[in-house]
């Protein structure tokens, strides 16, 4: 039975650490997204919009998955980052 709840509690953390790794390279990606709408947002603002509707997918995507993470100090770092982000866009010239 040990053996059988060692397992289990190297799947969870296993699973808990891809977690954390997956949220944080989404919102990385969001990250780059509103990099390249800065960019574009004079040359290119359509695209630009387009860029700012992905960061605000990836953030929904984390904020939906966040309370899932276990422990409190990556649950922390991981809100902290998505609430930079979210105001990141809600400043952004264009995305309103």
């Amino acid at each position: 039975m040990q053996q059988a709840e060692t397992k289990i509690a190297e799947t969870k953390a296993r699973h808990q650490k891809a977690l954390v790794a997956f949220l944080s390279a989404d919102l990385d990606l969001a990250g780059t997204f509103l990099d390249t709408a800065k960019i574009d947002a004079q040359s290119d603002p359509v695209h630009a919009r387009k860029l700012i509707g992905a960061a605000l997918s990836a953030l929904r995507t984390v904020r939906s998955f966040q309370s899932r993470i276990e422990d409190p100090a990556e649950r922390a770092r991981v809100n902290d980052k998505a609430d930079r982000l979210e105001l990141e866009i809600k400043s952004f010239p264009i995305s309103n």
